[in-house]
Protein backbone atom coordinates (compact mmCIF):
# COMPACT_ATOMS: atom_id res chain seq x y z
CA UNK A 1 0.00 0.00 0.00
CA UNK A 2 1.04 3.48 -0.64
CA UNK A 3 2.98 5.27 2.11
CA UNK A 4 0.23 8.21 3.91
CA UNK A 5 3.26 10.33 4.40
CA UNK A 6 4.17 9.95 0.77
CA UNK A 7 0.92 10.10 -0.98
CA UNK A 8 0.02 13.24 -1.83
CA UNK A 9 3.56 14.18 -2.75
CA UNK A 10 3.19 11.58 -5.43
CA UNK A 11 -0.31 12.23 -6.06
CA UNK A 12 -1.24 13.11 -9.64
CA UNK A 13 -4.08 15.72 -8.72
CA UNK A 14 -4.19 16.34 -12.19
CA UNK A 15 -5.36 12.90 -12.89
CA UNK A 16 -6.93 12.34 -9.61
CA UNK A 17 -9.37 14.93 -11.19
CA UNK A 18 -9.37 15.03 -14.52
CA UNK A 19 -12.01 14.91 -16.85
CA UNK A 20 -9.84 13.47 -19.80
CA UNK A 21 -10.55 10.19 -18.09
CA UNK A 22 -14.43 10.09 -17.68
CA UNK A 23 -16.29 8.28 -20.35
CA UNK A 24 -19.17 9.17 -22.03
CA UNK A 25 -21.75 6.92 -23.76
CA UNK A 26 -23.80 8.79 -25.88
CA UNK A 27 -26.10 5.93 -26.37
CA UNK A 28 -27.59 5.67 -22.84
CA UNK A 29 -27.05 9.29 -22.01
CA UNK A 30 -24.68 8.53 -19.02
CA UNK A 31 -20.71 9.72 -18.24
CA UNK A 32 -18.78 7.95 -15.47
CA UNK A 33 -15.01 9.16 -13.64
CA UNK A 34 -12.68 7.21 -13.71
CA UNK A 35 -13.96 5.19 -10.39
CA UNK A 36 -16.77 4.58 -12.18
CA UNK A 37 -18.95 7.98 -10.07
CA UNK A 38 -21.71 8.96 -12.34
CA UNK A 39 -20.65 12.72 -13.34
CA UNK A 40 -23.52 15.58 -14.80
CA UNK A 41 -22.79 19.17 -16.13
CA UNK A 42 -24.82 21.59 -14.97
CA UNK A 43 -24.84 25.48 -16.54
CA UNK A 44 -24.66 28.27 -14.65
CA UNK A 45 -28.78 28.90 -15.90
CA UNK A 46 -29.27 25.43 -13.67
CA UNK A 47 -28.11 26.95 -10.69
CA UNK A 48 -30.06 30.68 -11.45
CA UNK A 49 -33.23 28.39 -11.93
CA UNK A 50 -33.30 26.24 -8.82
CA UNK A 51 -32.69 29.15 -6.51
CA UNK A 52 -35.51 31.37 -8.21
CA UNK A 53 -37.54 28.21 -7.48
CA UNK A 54 -36.72 27.71 -4.24
CA UNK A 55 -37.05 31.71 -4.01
CA UNK A 56 -40.45 31.27 -4.95
CA UNK A 57 -41.66 28.05 -2.96
CA UNK A 58 -40.08 28.83 -0.12
CA UNK A 59 -39.54 32.26 0.39
CA UNK A 60 -36.17 33.40 2.82
CA UNK A 61 -36.33 29.59 3.42
CA UNK A 62 -34.58 28.60 0.43
CA UNK A 63 -31.09 29.37 2.32
CA UNK A 64 -31.79 26.79 4.85
CA UNK A 65 -32.81 24.07 2.00
CA UNK A 66 -29.78 24.82 -0.13
CA UNK A 67 -27.57 24.21 3.43
CA UNK A 68 -29.41 20.53 4.23
CA UNK A 69 -28.67 20.00 0.51
CA UNK A 70 -25.14 20.67 1.04
CA UNK A 71 -24.84 18.56 4.51
CA UNK A 72 -26.43 15.73 2.21
CA UNK A 73 -24.59 16.48 -1.04
CA UNK A 74 -21.42 16.53 1.56
CA UNK A 75 -21.82 13.18 3.42
CA UNK A 76 -21.87 12.17 -0.11
CA UNK A 77 -18.46 13.28 -1.56
CA UNK A 78 -16.69 12.03 1.75
CA UNK A 79 -17.64 8.99 0.73
CA UNK A 80 -16.97 9.26 -3.09
CA UNK A 81 -13.54 10.67 -2.07
CA UNK A 82 -12.36 7.36 0.51
CA UNK A 83 -13.73 5.70 -2.47
CA UNK A 84 -11.52 6.54 -5.21
CA UNK A 85 -9.06 7.54 -3.41
CA UNK A 86 -8.74 3.74 -2.50
CA UNK A 87 -9.95 2.45 -5.83
CA UNK A 88 -7.17 4.55 -7.93
CA UNK A 89 -4.24 5.03 -5.46
CA UNK A 90 -4.67 1.78 -3.53
CA UNK A 91 -4.48 4.57 -0.36
CA UNK A 92 -6.78 4.13 3.16
CA UNK A 93 -7.54 7.76 3.51
CA UNK A 94 -7.99 6.88 7.25
CA UNK A 95 -3.82 6.52 7.23
CA UNK A 96 -3.94 10.51 5.62
CA UNK A 97 -2.74 13.52 7.68
CA UNK A 98 -5.80 15.90 8.06
CA UNK A 99 -3.79 18.57 6.55
CA UNK A 100 -3.05 16.39 3.26
CA UNK A 101 -6.76 15.26 3.26
CA UNK A 102 -7.44 18.63 2.95
CA UNK A 103 -5.69 18.82 0.02
CA UNK A 104 -8.18 16.51 -1.94
CA UNK A 105 -10.69 18.78 -0.67
CA UNK A 106 -9.12 21.67 -2.00
CA UNK A 107 -8.85 19.82 -5.69
CA UNK A 108 -12.30 18.66 -5.34
CA UNK A 109 -13.90 22.43 -5.37
CA UNK A 110 -11.63 23.42 -8.11
CA UNK A 111 -12.07 20.61 -10.19
CA UNK A 112 -15.86 21.10 -10.26
CA UNK A 113 -15.89 24.55 -10.69
CA UNK A 114 -17.30 25.85 -7.41
CA UNK A 115 -14.30 28.06 -6.75
CA UNK A 116 -10.62 28.27 -5.31
CA UNK A 117 -11.04 26.80 -1.76
CA UNK A 118 -8.41 27.15 0.96
CA UNK A 119 -8.61 25.93 3.95
CA UNK A 120 -6.94 26.94 7.47
CA UNK A 121 -6.23 25.03 10.33
CA UNK A 122 -3.97 27.14 12.06
CA UNK A 123 -6.56 27.69 14.63
CA UNK A 124 -7.57 24.48 14.44
CA UNK A 125 -6.05 22.73 17.14
CA UNK A 126 -5.73 25.71 20.13
CA UNK A 127 -8.75 27.24 19.48
CA UNK A 128 -10.92 24.59 17.83
CA UNK A 129 -11.89 26.30 14.57
CA UNK A 130 -11.31 25.91 11.12
CA UNK A 131 -11.36 28.90 8.14
CA UNK A 132 -11.86 28.69 4.65
CA UNK A 133 -12.02 31.22 1.58
CA UNK A 134 -13.49 31.25 -1.52
CA UNK A 135 -12.63 33.09 -4.21
CA UNK A 136 -14.73 33.05 -7.53
CA UNK A 137 -17.88 30.99 -6.13
CA UNK A 138 -20.36 30.14 -8.79
CA UNK A 139 -23.17 31.30 -6.43
CA UNK A 140 -21.56 34.87 -5.54
CA UNK A 141 -21.39 34.89 -9.71
CA UNK A 142 -24.62 33.52 -10.62
CA UNK A 143 -27.05 35.17 -7.70
CA UNK A 144 -25.99 38.46 -8.80
CA UNK A 145 -29.62 39.77 -7.63
CA UNK A 146 -28.94 38.99 -3.79
CA UNK A 147 -27.02 41.47 -1.69
CA UNK A 148 -25.86 38.83 1.09
CA UNK A 149 -24.51 35.16 1.98
CA UNK A 150 -25.62 32.97 -1.31
CA UNK A 151 -23.21 29.99 -0.47
CA UNK A 152 -25.24 27.97 1.99
CA UNK A 153 -24.82 24.64 -0.11
CA UNK A 154 -21.28 25.21 0.59
CA UNK A 155 -21.27 25.94 3.62
CA UNK A 156 -23.43 22.68 3.60
CA UNK A 157 -20.96 20.33 2.21
CA UNK A 158 -17.90 22.01 4.38
CA UNK A 159 -20.27 21.10 7.29
CA UNK A 160 -20.01 17.26 6.32
CA UNK A 161 -17.01 16.97 4.79
CA UNK A 162 -15.18 18.11 8.26
CA UNK A 163 -17.87 16.42 10.37
CA UNK A 164 -16.37 13.20 8.55
CA UNK A 165 -12.57 14.20 8.74
CA UNK A 166 -13.40 15.01 12.69
CA UNK A 167 -15.70 11.97 13.76
CA UNK A 168 -18.15 14.75 15.29
CA UNK A 169 -20.80 16.85 14.49
CA UNK A 170 -19.58 20.38 13.13
CA UNK A 171 -20.89 22.89 11.92
CA UNK A 172 -20.44 25.27 8.85
CA UNK A 173 -21.61 29.27 8.85
CA UNK A 174 -20.49 31.68 5.79
CA UNK A 175 -19.46 34.80 7.72
CA UNK A 176 -18.63 37.02 4.80
CA UNK A 177 -20.06 36.90 1.27
CA UNK A 178 -18.42 39.01 -2.19
CA UNK A 179 -22.24 39.58 -2.26
CA UNK A 180 -22.00 41.80 1.24
CA UNK A 181 -18.64 43.13 -0.37
CA UNK A 182 -16.51 41.20 1.21
CA UNK A 183 -13.48 40.62 -1.11
CA UNK A 184 -13.74 36.72 -1.05
CA UNK A 185 -16.00 34.02 1.01
CA UNK A 186 -15.00 33.47 4.33
CA UNK A 187 -16.27 30.50 6.37
CA UNK A 188 -15.91 29.40 10.07
CA UNK A 189 -16.67 25.77 11.12
CA UNK A 190 -16.76 24.38 14.65
CA UNK A 191 -19.21 23.17 16.95
CA UNK A 192 -22.90 23.82 16.24
CA UNK A 193 -23.17 25.52 19.64
CA UNK A 194 -20.69 27.97 18.77
CA UNK A 195 -21.66 28.91 15.68
CA UNK A 196 -25.29 29.18 16.63
CA UNK A 197 -24.10 31.77 19.69
CA UNK A 198 -23.05 34.34 16.91
CA UNK A 199 -25.78 33.71 14.13
CA UNK A 200 -27.51 36.94 14.97
CA UNK A 201 -24.05 38.89 14.38
CA UNK A 202 -23.78 37.22 11.49
CA UNK A 203 -27.27 38.05 9.97
CA UNK A 204 -26.53 41.68 10.99
CA UNK A 205 -23.13 41.55 8.82
CA UNK A 206 -20.79 42.04 11.27
CA UNK A 207 -17.23 41.74 10.03
CA UNK A 208 -15.68 38.24 9.71
CA UNK A 209 -12.59 39.51 11.73
CA UNK A 210 -14.41 40.24 14.76
CA UNK A 211 -16.36 36.85 14.43
CA UNK A 212 -13.78 34.60 14.44
CA UNK A 213 -11.67 37.35 17.25
CA UNK A 214 -15.38 35.95 19.29
CA UNK A 215 -14.92 32.06 18.25
CA UNK A 216 -11.39 32.23 19.19
CA UNK A 217 -11.93 33.42 22.48
CA UNK A 218 -14.60 31.10 23.98
CA UNK A 219 -12.62 28.57 23.02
Amino acid sequence: MTNPNDLIATLDLERFFSHDSNRYDLAAGTACNAAGSRVIYLSTDVVKGIHQALVDEAGPAWRLILKNCGTLWGRRVARHLDHELGLMFNANPADLPVAEYLKLVEGYFSAHGWGLLTLDLSKAESHGVITATLENSLFSEVLDQETSRVDFLIAGVLRSLFTHIAGQDLDCQEIASTRGGAPRGIFAITATARLDALESRIEKGEPAHTLLASLCQVA
